[in-house]
């Protein structure tokens, strides 16, 4: 009785353990998925990983040229130089302004 019911958890935490990879090969926590597969069972969990929509990369964010008075990096609506204070936006208003 012992040995059957030791056999089924190995097998158990075998299929949790292919599950958590599967996971991980999809770009999602595999502890999370791991311990889904725990509490539920590792045909539920392989089912949930398999059949739920994958999570979408995040889109990378466009670099703003560097200021053109010092080289400064700068980020996107970045509205003052943060080394030599030059306004960044000011061609953008005085174009806006003639309109």
């Amino acid at each position: 009785m012992n040995d059957e019911l030791l056999g089924l958890a190995v097998i158990w935490l075998i299929g949790c353990t292919v599950v958590a990879w599967i996971a991980s090969s999809q770009g999602r926590s595999p502890l999370a998925w791991f311990g889904i597969s725990v509490l539920l069972s590792p045909l539920l969990g392989f089912l949930a990983v398999v059949l739920t929509p994958k999570p979408k990369e995040a889109t990378p964010q466009v670099a703003a040229p560097p200021c053109p008075r010092c080289g400064t990096p700068r980020t996107k609506g970045q509205r003052h130089c943060t080394e030599c204070g030059l306004d960044l936006w000011a061609d953008y208003d005085a174009k806006r302004a003639t309109r």
